[in-house]
């Protein structure tokens, strides 16, 4: 669904309508990780042309000719306010204001406001998307990710305390990296 999300998104940012070749380059543009080739710089078609017969099905775009997609009212509505300069990241597409909320809402979050540190491990995890018993390297891969979504949002309002948060975060990753 995610990569379907990334196409209505690219043809939104292209006008509402265009060819595969430039919707191809704007989802390369948006989510290079999934939208190119693993080992070259390029766009790739296939996985895009999968995404748009998924949209298609979805019936959040329609196809108006060989080779030329246009975004329906559902495809909008998907997407909604989101803004492809907001969600562009090496990580691909994520909205801002959902992930926001999720971290405000996290256990960890709350300790952090009520009492300002961040120190349970297990409430952690959870705030990353992760096992506690993860191995090291792939905790790490998913702190890594969290914390380049609060510095993609560093220039949104009302991100600041997030930031601190993160920081925080950090610091219990390097202290139990440190302790083991």
């Amino acid at each position: 669904m995610y990569k379907t999300k990334t196409v209505v998104l690219a043809i939104k940012a292209l006008g509402g309508e265009s060819s595969l070749e430039h919707i191809a380059v704007k989802c390369a543009e948006i989510d290079p990780k999934q939208f190119k080739f693993k080992h070259y710089d390029h766009p790739n078609a296939h996985t895009v042309r999968r995404a748009l017969s998924q949209a298609v099905l979805s019936k959040y775009i329609d196809r108006v000719g060989k080779g030329e997609w246009k975004i329906t009212d559902i495809g909008l509505t998907h997407v909604g306010d989101t803004k492809v300069e907001q969600v562009s990241t090496s990580l691909g597409v994520f909205d801002p204001k959902k992930f926001s909320i999720k971290v405000r809402n996290s256990a960890l979050y709350r300790d952090f406001v009520e009492i300002g540190s961040v120190s349970d491990w297990d409430k952690f995890c959870f705030v990353i998307d992760c096992s506690p018993d993860m191995d090291e390297e792939a905790i790490a891969i998913k702190y890594k990710r969290f914390r380049e979504k609060i510095d993609a949002m560093k220039d949104m309002d009302g991100v600041e305390n997030l930031v601190k948060f993160a920081e925080l975060c950090g610091n219990v990753l390097r202290e139990r990296e440190s302790n083991e």
